[in-house]
């Protein structure tokens, strides 16, 4: 899963009290979605039995544009250039070059010890999330000829992970996380682990700040020291959360049948939900959000593309999605401090206009 920046939740003043999820089009696989990477304009859908290969450019009208079977269960993929790596299960993994989109190639197969369920690929190592042994570090130099480099043995169940520099998070399932120092992939060192309440499963990396995926509840979890991470917040889902992405302050999360929840964590201690996109019989399983942008792997509807762009409510200063006598004074010192927060018409003077804009945005309330 890759980390996107997101242009609405980035404003020179207000803050984003709300999200109206909006589906604007979609996909009907032939299978059952579990992972998706979107590159550019081309989003790449693990579908159980394949690898899809499907254009976005139109969010509206997506269209099919090629296709690859995979042998056993596609779960995951992450692409890197012109090659597609995808975790197929008891597969193990299959690299694929999709230099051509509608007739991506076969280039080789590498059979992990166990089941390959997620995966990621960075520089020329791809880190598998290998349900039964644990993590399994594979060199992708040549991928024609995959080698592997390294396993760790976790103890639970390894059903996602995330990568930043040498640090690997594995969420490791009813175990827990597990936290891994891979500077080595030879012999991967354990830095910490935490038993959490569920059963984590996909998980997300954002600075010092781990958003796991623990079944019924999203977990925000401290990790600035890794021996000892520490729960500093978490809001309850009403399905079975399957998978994240962070973008600016804001959790987009696949949430099995309930389809897709929206949930500001700019603040880890007290994450709010923002906006709710139901999906009717639904299978909500992966996601990733490029600019306004959300794509939602979905195991029974295929792929569903949703704008998420963010309702902004511009008078509220102090951020707290509530217009009172705070945000008025926190404008007051803004203008008079010519912070950038108090050119409400953006023109980079500060003067009775922007004390008349604030004024009409205060009156409009948030939306």
């Amino acid at each position: 899963m890759l980390v996107s920046v997101a242009g609405s939740a980035l404003c020179a003043h207000g803050g984003v009290c709300s999200v109206t999820p909006t589906a604007l089009g979609g996909f009907d696989t032939s299978g059952f979605s579990y992972g998706i990477d979107v590159v550019g304009t081309i989003a790449y859908v693990a579908d159980a039995d394949s690898l899809k290969i499907i254009d976005v450019s139109d969010s509206t009208n997506p269209v099919l544009l090629g296709a690859i079977d995979t042998d056993a269960t596609a779960y995951s993929v992450s692409v890197v250039g012109l090659i597609a790596y995808v975790a197929d299960g008891l597969a193990g993994v299959r690299a694929i070059d999709v230099s051509d989109s509608a007739d991506p190639v076969l280039l080789s197969v590498f059979d992990t010890p166990g089941e390959a369920v997620a995966i990621e690929v960075v520089g020329s190592i791809a880190y598998v999330a290998d349900l039964e042994s644990g993590l399994a570090m594979i060199d992708m130099s040549d991928p024609v000829n995959p080698a592997l480099l390294g396993v760790y043995d976790s103890p639970g169940l390894a059903a996602g992970l995330s990568v930043v520099g040498t640090t690997v998070y594995i969420g490791d399932g009813a175990e827990g996380i597990t936290i891994l120092d891979a500077i080595d992939p030879a012999n991967p060192v354990l830095l910490g682990a935490m038993d959490t309440p569920g059963f984590s499963s996909e998980l997300i990396a954002v600075g010092t700040d781990l958003f796991v995926a623990d079944f019924l509840s999203l977990l925000i979890v401290d990790v600035s020291d890794p021996a000892l991470p520490v729960v500093s917040g978490s809001i309850a889902t009403p399905g079975q959360l399957q998978a994240i992405d962070v973008v600016d302050g804001i959790a987009y999360v696949a949430d099995g049948g309930s389809g897709m929840r929206v949930i500001g964590v700019s603040e880890p201690t007290t994450p709010t939900l923002l906006g709710v996109l139901n999906e009717p019989e639904g299978g909500a399983f992966d996601i990733q959000v490029v600019g306004d942008v959300a794509y939602l792997a979905d195991n029974n509807h295929g792929l569903t593309v949703i704008d998420v762009q963010a309702d902004v409510c511009l008078a509220d200063m102090n951020g707290d999605c509530f217009l009172n006598f705070f945000d008025v004074s926190a404008f007051l010192s803004a203008f008079a401090a010519m912070d950038l927060a108090a050119d409400f018409n953006d023109d980079g003077v500060f003067n009775f206009f922007d004390v008349s804009a604030f004024l009409s945005a205060f009156g409009a309330g948030c939306p």
